[in-house]
């Protein structure tokens, strides 16, 4: 546990006296004192679980860990109860560090949080499952948990489980898994989150819906919406419908008041507002009442959007989500292609033999047909992870029962037919194909259908090289996408299994398309820090240097981010979910070679489930579409487009048809790309700090500057002021790329210094001071110490000449140095005109020797006798 003594002396005294809430609620999570606070849980019929404590191998400066053992049937946690629950705080976090050796797959490591009642266990608040190989080094899982308001106190756990199916061959035995650093913190309370709620009186609300094209409406179109719902009154009721707008930024917007008749029973009623004044994002707020009694409050969105420009392919809907009502919508947002496929579960005994009969019907009448009619650039996606027919499953599970290789060759030859035929009834509109399945994903998963890793790369391998060879066979001119895989991008070094494969798959495979999730897209257990975080463009890079294909090129064969499917529209989640999602397609654009962008889903699968499951903070569901659905009580979808709709939208006027994205920036959280169009440059321009950034730069001519919603003012020729924020904008200057590029490069940030400081102990003789030149010409800086606690600086001053973009070091020496009192550092840095005082903190501690059988991860593990560390942070001490 990363504690100060200071905090553990307070959280120790909590305890004794009834246990306070702190900065940590877990007791002795480190495990320092042992098991002490933990008890043992096993299932029935499981034999007992005995944690061990290793005190050589841990992750936390208390230096050690505990260690469960796997045993025939064990289904076991760790378990910690009774702790108290703040009533103020209404969410926590829970994080646990893991470490595993020769764990079997089917071995699931579950961690949770508990709610229980005079000590008692009452019931588990979440909980999640942690994935993991063979071996899995130190990883630190994270699960937050809404409270409920009775929970008035909680528990936590970690263990050891498998599925029930399981019960009768439980998975081997013999593996271990390590657990530190267990904490349980208070998450700072979210806003409200509640959608419309059911109104009183005997009257229910179902919904305010926007009506328009799907949610959207042309600029100077007056607003029209519909209220749907049921009144329990046997005479009509006359009621009032407040509505009020608010733009994406918050500023108000039109307003009307309705007064309404609801009839007795089922009601749908339309009601309107004048046009808004700018494009974009709407949120609309109503305000039903009775006389002076509310009836119900109605948050819904809409938006605003002209009509699209030319298409540009790069902008593809993936084949993931149920929105064929809503093509025209999507193409007005400037979506211009779509992945269409089936799996071959519609495949039987009677139709094998007229595969050209099934695909002829599924383009003209099936649920391919909403965009075989339309004008949208067509994908072919073929489900290579759905590729057994239902009729051949009993001979896949028989032969793997006789420890066969599972997959029939019937298998093989049904699918290549399929292949075929569907080749031959889309071609002449469609020529990229994409082999869809996460094969890195698929081998992880505790249930491989194929009962063996290898035998699931085999039939990968061996799918993938005859969808290649029956499409070229009906197309030589086809462009098969392949190796789509989840998250091989994101190991170290990149794409291990991917590089595994191509020696089998190089010649079967024109592009390699991973499906690219870089960074966090299950907002329901952590949103994302953005694609820069995650190196989203260089993955892409990475993906071009695997050197497949002639010429080299990519696609991202799906991205997305899910959020809960309940939050309203204003929910600061719903804001980012749009501003990542604009700079996720920003990133990709700039990567000229990357075919296409495929976004997961424009109407998600959640909607058909809320039919039947409510979607709460303590119980969200996951909803990763760009339009929010619901069935209404007709038993039709009732559609919202979120404010990611609007940011879509945007990117795709400004960037469609643009060539030649180049990166210019980024600096210090500012990010630049342009764009060459036919007439045009266009820079996109952001910042990942959390405050604006203002921005300063020579403009070469008169040009316009376009928001995140597409409302646009004009900028003149010479110094233009520009306040950047994580809403992308965009820059538009006609005439060629360089003088834009130039401004841009040569941009100022009046409300930064030009150099930033940083110290920190270099050893106990010397101070390292950092710098950082944010300007783009070479940079004199001057830096001073004043003053530094538990030492003397033998030499104050200090000079360099920084390099463009650059970093550089000044070393000055220190005498008199005290570890124990080590402290705070004070001084200023001289540069560009600028004098910026600048602080650090060079706390020490000094570490005693490892015991004699310790054991290190990591290249240290062969260190014999390690002398006393003194250490700046004691993060330094994890492996």
């Amino acid at each position: 546990m990363r504690r100060r003594p200071w905090l553990a002396l307070l959280v120790g005294l909590g305890l004794a006296m009834g246990r306070a809430w702190g900065e940590d609620l877990v007791g002795n999570g480190g495990f320092a004192d042992g098991l002490a606070s933990w008890t043992a849980y096993a299932a029935p019929e499981s034999p007992p679980l005995q944690p061990q404590i290793d005190r050589g191998v841990f992750r936390g400066s208390d230096m050690a860990a505990a260690v469960l053992t796997t045993a025939p049937g064990l289904r076991g946690l760790l378990r910690q109860g009774g702790l108290p629950r703040d009533p103020a705080v209404g969410k926590v976090r829970l994080s646990v560090s893991l470490r595993c050796r020769n764990l079997h797959p089917d071995w699931i490591i579950r961690i949770g949080v508990e709610q229980y009642r005079g000590g008692n266990l009452v019931r588990t608040l979440g909980n999640r499952w942690v994935e993991h190989g063979l071996d899995l080094d130190w990883t630190t899982t994270r699960l937050e948990v809404t409270l409920p308001p009775e929970a008035e106190q909680l528990g936590v756990f970690v263990g050891l489980w498998f599925k029930d199916e399981l019960k009768s061959a439980p998975p081997p035995s013999g593996g271990r898994l390590w657990i530190d650093d267990v904490q349980l913190e208070p998450v700072a309370a979210a806003p409200a989150t509640t959608v419309a709620a059911p109104a009183r009186g005997g009257i229910s609300i179902e919904g305010l819906y926007p009506l328009g094209l799907r949610g959207i409406f042309a600029p100077g179109e007056p607003l029209r919406l519909l209220l749907v719902g049921r009144s329990a009154h046997p005479e009509p009721t006359a009621a009032t419908l407040a509505l009020a707008t608010r733009d994406y930024w918050g500023k108000e917007g039109p307003t009307a008041t309705a007064a309404l008749t609801l009839p007795a029973g089922d009601f749908r009623l339309e009601v309107g507002l004048p046009a808004p004044p700018t494009v974009g994002f709407w949120n609309v707020d109503g305000r039903l009442a009775r006389g002076d009694e509310l009836l119900a409050l109605l948050p819904t969105g809409l938006c605003v959007l002209p009509p699209s420009g030319p298409p540009d392919p790069y902008f593809v809907a993936d084949v993931n989500g149920l929105e064929m009502d809503v093509v025209p919508a999507m193409q007005r947002a400037g979506v211009s292609g779509r992945k269409i496929g089936v799996t071959m579960g519609g495949v039987t005994p009677d139709n094998r033999e007229k595969l050209d009969e099934y695909f002829a019907k599924l383009l003209n009448e099936g649920m391919l047909a909403a965009y075989w009619k339309s004008g949208l650039h067509l994908i072919g996606n073929l489900y290579l992870g759905f590729a057994v027919p239902t009729w051949l499953a009993p001979e896949v599970a028989a032969r793997r029962a006789r420890g066969l290789f599972p997959y029939p060759d019937e298998m093989f030859a049904v699918f290549g037919d399929f292949v075929e035929a569907f080749a031959r009834a889309v071609k002449g509109r469609v020529r990229l194909w994409t082999l869809s399945e996460e094969i890195d994903g698929s081998i992880g998963l505790p249930e491989l259908a194929g009962g063996s890793v290898s035998a699931e790369l085999l039939r990968y391998v061996l799918l993938s090289r005859i969808a290649h060879e029956r499409l070229k066979k009906v197309d030589p001119e086809n462009v098969v996408i392949g190796l789509a895989v989840s998250g091989d991008h994101n190991r170290l070094p990149r794409f291990p299994l991917v590089r595994h494969l191509l020696p089998d798959l190089t010649r079967y495979t024109d592009v390699v398309g991973p499906d690219l999730y870089t960074d966090s897209w299950n907002w329901c257990l952590e949103p994302s820090p953005g694609p820069e975080a995650s190196d989203m463009r260089a993955k892409i890079l990475d993906t071009l240097n695997l050197g497949v294909g002639n010429p080299r090129r990519t696609a991202i064969s799906e991205r997305g981010y899910g959020l809960p499917y309940h939050l309203a529209p204003d929910h600061p989640l719903e804001r980012r979910f749009a501003e990542l999602t604009a700079r996720s397609l920003i990133l990709g654009k700039s990567v000229p070679e990357v075919l296409f962008y495929a976004t997961h889903m424009v109407v998600s699968g959640s909607a058909w489930r809320a039919r039947q499951t409510a979607s709460t903070d303590a119980q969200p569901l996951l909803d990763m579409a760009l339009w929010h659905a619901r069935f209404g009580s007709d038993g039709k979808l009732q559609y919202r487009p979120r404010s990611a709709v609007a940011a879509y939208a945007t990117v795709a006027r400004q960037l469609g048809g643009a060539v030649g994205g180049s990166e210019i920036l980024p600096r210090r959280g500012v990010y630049a790309y342009l764009f060459r169009r036919p007439s045009e440059t266009v820079a996109a321009l952001w910042t990942t700090d959390p405050e604006p950034v203002g921005m300063t730069l020579a403009m070469p001519a008169a040009g316009e500057l376009v928001d995140l919603m597409g409302d646009s003012r004009s900028l003149g020729a010479g110094e233009a002021h520009l306040t950047l924020t994580g809403a992308p904008q965009f820059l538009r200057l006609a005439g060629p790329l360089e003088p834009l590029a130039a401004a841009v490069r040569g941009a100022r940030f009046p409300d930064r210094p030009v150099v930033v400081a940083e110290g920190h102990l270099a050893d106990l003789s010397t101070l390292a001071v950092e710098l950082l030149n944010a300007g783009s010409a070479a940079l004199p800086a001057t830096v001073a110490v004043d003053h530094v606690e538990g030492a003397v600086v033998a030499e104050t001053r200090g000079s360099i000449t920084l390099p463009p973009d650059g970093r550089g070091q000044i070393r000055l020496p220190l005498t008199a140095t005290d570890p124990t009192r080590l402290g705070r550092v004070n001084g200023s840095i001289e540069a560009a005109g600028q004098t910026v005082t600048w602080t650090g903190d060079l706390s020490a501690t000094v570490v005693p020797a490892a015991p004699a059988n310790a054991r290190i991860d990591g290249d240290l593990a062969e260190l014999s006798g390690p002398p006393t560390l003194v250490v700046d942070s004691l993060e330094s001490l994890q492996p």
